[in-house]
């Protein structure tokens, strides 16, 4: 026969469930949509300003929302814990709850479980839907990019985007992809081009830009002192985009836009990169010696830029295998947090004896101090200056102790404010 105790508890349990699940999916809702702001004003300024086809802004739209979910999911646990426990606290209902007899530990069970599936349920999210969608992101953008070159060009500053240029643009018209006032200058040859209009378009996915310039001028220096002007009535200029423009096309991912198995994969082909520039290097330090002793100093001035090349080239190897390192910790930490968040919010409810508004800020303060060490944590990692590990899951421990203090002065009877 089921206890008295054990039917108030069944239907606390559901009542419990029908007070957070209202607030929750109202959270999920309002911060995806705050959070999905910047990006709407950047796609309405696509749609209506450059011209872009509804079909590729549409397109951006739906793949940028899984990205976001993926932030806003344990944000809005953590809302609608501090909501519900708040509420009842300032009820007095978790007063009589406890003074049955009951733990904070069985009174959140239900929600626990709740959060446990979201937890695996946003891993698997986080592993198969964001990348996916971030590399169809990618992909439209580039599209967008070839169809409105334009778009990547800014008018009244000065470009750097272009390795080896600094570009500047007196005005766009971005629907026609025309250039006015324009003014390039190459850095390698000190050479200055001017020209008072022209076009751009983009090929090779956006890898390459070119430049079709009308009635302008070409200001050279000349090795001997003096400079040369060149007018010209027609000129195309083609220039290179940065590695990170032009390594969108085709089927190459970047490293938010791989599962954990090919984020894996990468780091066993990184690894033997390093295993082979290791040797490498040790070779070369080998031939070093051995020239040292042949021919004196003067033997080592090839073989010492060689030597910073092939170090640059380990630097850049164990950067990259953090940074693909960081990825797989992320997809699996940050849905963790739904957890910490619960056990963080459940208490801190109760002893500040509020929800609603306050309970929203306490939310936004915590989740805030949870991203500053995430982005710090990653930033440390991709540099290869902290373990990924630690570095990724820095902001669960350290909410997690948070979290523990709160939760034993709760278990323990004792009260806050």
């Amino acid at each position: 026969m089921i206890s008295l105790l054990a039917k108030s508890l069944i239907t606390t349990d559901r009542q419990l469930l029908k007070d957070y699940l209202p607030p929750f999916l109202f959270s999920l809702f309002a911060l995806t949509f705050i959070l999905f702001l910047q990006q709407l004003f950047k796609l309405i300024d696509l749609l209506v300003s450059k011209g872009v086809g509804l079909d590729l802004v549409s397109g951006v739209f739906i793949n940028s929302l899984p990205f976001i979910i993926s932030s806003t999911v344990p944000m809005a646990i953590l809302v609608a814990t501090l909501m519900t426990f708040g509420r009842m606290a300032q009820d007095n209902e978790m007063v009589v709850i406890f003074t049955s007899g009951v733990r904070i530990g069985r009174l959140i069970l239900p929600i626990l479980i709740i959060n446990l599936f979201i937890t695996i349920g946003l891993i698997i999210f986080n592993n198969l839907v964001v990348p996916e969608a971030n590399h169809r992101v990618r992909r439209l953008m580039v599209e967008i990019l070839r169809k409105r070159p334009a778009i990547k060009l800014r008018s009244g500053v000065f470009i750097d985007e272009f390795p080896g240029y600094t570009i500047y643009i007196g005005s766009i018209d971005t629907r026609a992809a025309k250039i006015h006032h324009l003014t390039i200058y190459e850095k390698s040859s000190r050479t200055i081009i001017t020209a008072p209009e022209g076009i751009a378009r983009t090929t090779d996915g956006g890898a390459t830009y070119i430049f079709d310039l009308s009635n302008g001028e070409m200001h050279e220096p000349l090795p001997q002192g003096g400079y040369r002007r060149v007018r010209f009535e027609s000129q195309r200029l083609i220039i290179k985009a940065k590695e990170e423009h032009r390594s969108h096309r085709g089927k190459y991912r970047g490293d938010r836009e791989m599962t954990i198995g090919m984020l894996d994969k990468a780091i066993r082909r990184e690894k033997k990169n390093l295993t082979t520039t290791r040797s490498e290097l040790i070779g070369t330090m080998t031939t070093a010696i051995d020239r040292y002793l042949q021919y004196g100093p003067g033997a080592l001035n090839f073989i010492t830029t060689k030597v910073k090349s092939q170090l640059r080239k380990l630097r850049f190897i164990k950067k990259k295998i953090a940074r693909y390192k960081v990825e797989i910790e992320k997809k699996i930490a940050i849905p963790f947090a739904a957890i910490i968040f619960l056990f963080l919010g459940a208490p801190l409810g109760y002893l500040v004896r509020r929800g609603g508004v306050l309970g929203g800020i306490l939310a936004i303060g915590f989740f805030s101090l949870y991203y500053i060490l995430l982005i710090s944590g990653e930033e440390l990692a991709d540099r290869a200056l902290l373990p990924p590990e630690l570095a990724i899951w820095l902001p669960n421990i350290v909410l997690g102790i948070i979290a523990t203090h709160f939760y034993l002065l709760v278990d323990r009877g004792r009260g806050l404010l």
